[in-house]
């Protein structure tokens, strides 16, 4: 896309699975949710998305879709962005 650098364009193709299949792995071990590992992951999904558009918390968190599908299926999930999206907010 235009202005991004070639290291954007990179994440923009291979951030997602990486992310995934970064993630799918630790789920199974089941590493806590406020495992460096699993941060780093969630940082990188929204340096992927922040590529597309801006999110932010409160969108997110609030959406149907995300409730439904990720705080039904896995409660803890939910609250896998929660430090995160604490450390963006200070940004």
């Amino acid at each position: 896309m235009k202005g991004w650098s070639p290291a954007d364009a990179d994440k923009a193709r291979t951030g997602y699975s990486r992310v995934h299949e970064g993630l799918a792995p630790l789920l199974a071990a089941g590493v806590p949710i406020d495992d460096d590992r699993v941060q780093e992951l969630v940082h990188l999904h929204h340096e992927v998305t922040s590529l597309f558009w801006t999110p932010t918390p409160r969108p997110i968190a609030a959406s149907r879709r995300y409730t439904s599908t990720t705080s039904a299926s896995r409660p803890t999930s939910a609250r896998a962005m929660t430090p995160w999206w604490r450390t963006c907010a200070t940004r």
